[in-house]
């Protein structure tokens, strides 16, 4: 009898250790769930099954790890545009910041940043005149070159005639093209001045307001501690 109970407790033992070494070697006990929607228990999930998710249980049926699934292609897709426009955000308000900081060091007044600009306008401005005071003067020489041009009998005098009209016609293009660019230049300058006094305007206003809610704070203090002093 003594003989039996030894026996029996023998076995006992080697089953318990051999379940542990089982389930060491298995890993943890897995919880997740199939394709139809129900959970299972295992030491290991379907290969098509892993990029789905679950859950590692302790001895004890206690949640130790939650294993997230993998993401799809939409949304790692999702992930890259929402940190591509957080990033481009981020970039751009640091971009204000410089700006703002080089208005404000720049101009201290909005009338300064007028001045500025309308030089810089009139200096365009001027230069187109002088590209088109040259208009006329070129149709003039295209206007005589081509009466002569008709007028003379010699082939060798008509080609240098022609010859220079093309050349002459060729340059009024580039001074067309010149005064085009320059008109182009005049309005991008006017659309910067806009929006640079547009900004800084509200820089301004923005900074006198601090300026203000600190001078009065520092007077709410001020009284406050007037009105102790005559307290005590």
């Amino acid at each position: 009898m003594k003989n039996h109970s030894i026996a029996l407790r023998f076995m006992s033992v080697t089953l318990v250790l051999g379940a542990s070494i089982t389930s060491a070697y298995a890993g943890p006990l897995l919880r997740w769930v199939d394709e139809n929607g129900r959970v299972n228990y295992s030491y290991d999930i379907p290969s098509q099954l892993k990029t789905t998710g679950h859950v590692e249980l302790s001895p004890t049926g206690y949640v130790v790890k939650q294993i997230a699934p993998n993401k799809t292609p939409q949304e790692i897709a999702e992930e890259k545009y929402l940190k591509d426009q957080a990033t481009a955000r981020r970039l751009a308000d640091d971009q204000l910041r410089i700006e703002d900081s080089g208005l404000l060091g720049t101009y201290e007044s909005l009338e300064q940043l007028d001045e500025f600009y309308n030089v810089r306008i009139d200096l365009v401005r001027d230069r187109r005149k002088l590209l088109e005071a040259f208009k006329p003067k070129l149709n003039k020489e295209i206007e005589v070159s081509e009466q002569q041009l008709a007028k003379t009998p010699s082939e060798s005098n008509k080609k240098k005639l022609q010859e220079l009209i093309a050349e002459k016609k060729k340059e009024l293009e580039t001074y067309a093209t010149a005064i085009q660019q320059n008109f182009e230049e005049e309005y991008k300058m006017q659309t910067e001045f806009m929006q640079r006094r547009e900004r800084l305007e509200f820089l301004l206003k923005q900074r006198e307001a601090r300026l203000a809610e600190k001078t009065r704070e520092k007077d709410e203090v001020e009284k406050a501690y007037q009105e102790l002093l005559r307290k005590k």
